[in-house]
C-alpha cells in the first residue's frame, strides 16, 4: 500500500480551498501528457538522491513505483510514497519541493504545504 502526494508549479494556481479543486487536479493525470516541467525535473532527481527509486537492484525503496519522472505532467507529479516510509520521508519530501519552487499536498490528510516567498 502507498500514499499519494501532489506537488505543482505555483503558476497552475490550484488551491485545495476552491471548489474545482479536485476536478483540475484529475484533469492533469489525463492526456495530452507534458514533458516534465525543469523545476519538477529537479525534484524527482533530489528525491531519488535521497531515496533511491525502485529498479531489480533497489527493493526497499521510500517510493511505490518508478520511474518517479514517470509521474510527471507538465507542471504537475502525483507520486506514491510506501506507507512504511510515510512519516519518515515527508519532512524531506515537503523541503525538497519547496527548495524547488512547488506547492505541495498531501492528499492522505488534506495538508496545503504552498511554497513560501521571501
Amino acid at each position: 500500500m502507498s500514499a499519494n502526494f501532489w506537488c505543482w508549479l505555483p503558476i497552475l494556481a490550484l488551491s485545495p480551498t476552491a471548489p474545482d479543486f479536485l476536478s483540475r487536479v484529475e484533469a492533469l493525470h489525463n492526456p495530452p501528457i507534458e514533458r516534465p516541467a525543469p523545476q519538477i525535473a529537479n525534484f524527482v532527481e533530489q528525491l531519488a538522491k535521497a531515496y533511491p527509486e525502485p529498479s531489480e537492484k533497489v527493493v526497499d525503496t521510500a517510493w511505490s513505483d518508478g520511474p518517479l519522472i514517470g509521474d510527471a505532467n507538465g507542471q504537475f507529479i502525483d507520486f506514491g510514497i510506501r506507507w512504511d516510509y510515510y512519516k519518515k520521508v515527508l519532512p524531506l519530501v515537503i523541503s525538497l519541493g519547496s527548495a524547488s519552487g512547488l506547492d505541495c499536498y498531501d492528499p492522505q490528510t488534506s495538508r496545503y504545504y504552498p511554497l513560501e516567498v521571501e
